[in-house]
């Protein structure tokens, strides 16, 4: 099975660089999984994503709710407006523009697993107390979307 974890985001913007720090640790704690850092997500996201079983995509997402929340979402879920736009296209755009350029091989399993930022704003490589307390909780939900 080809499965994928990628993280999205800005290392210098703070909670940003949630997904570049988780897959960071992944590969320290499964070698085995295909942990792919996209700092600027755009277009290669399809790249890295096309002929995959299953991706996991880890960002960062500014919705409103209390900072550390992990949300769980599928593709037809995402609201465009909700991703930090640090980094290029967004999440939601890249992945519709995907299904229509390349049907038959986007993957038969998208999960999308969006932290609640506190900042992304600042000039700072370390997350916010709250979206670091929230790394090993999704760690382990990776681990069992993985599964």
């Amino acid at each position: 099975m080809r499965n994928a974890v990628i993280g999205i985001g800005n290392l210098l913007r703070a909670d940003d660089g949630v997904g570049i720090h988780v897959v960071r640790i992944l590969r320290e704690e499964m070698p085995g999984v295909d942990a792919v850092d996209l700092s600027t997500a755009n277009i290669d996201l399809l790249d890295h994503i096309r002929s995959r079983d299953r991706v996991v995509i880890v960002d960062a997402i500014t919705t409103g709710t209390e900072p550390g929340t992990i949300h769980r979402l599928e593709p037809g879920e995402l609201v465009e407006s909700d991703f930090a736009q640090s980094h290029g296209l967004n999440l939601p755009g890249i992945l519709k523009l995907g299904e229509q350029l390349y049907p038959d091989e986007m993957p038969k399993k998208i999960v999308i697993l969006a932290v609640e930022a506190q900042d992304v704003e600042s000039f700072s490589s370390d997350l916010t107390e709250k979206v670091r307390t929230a790394v090993p909780k999704l760690i382990e939900m990776i681990k069992r979307e993985l599964e």
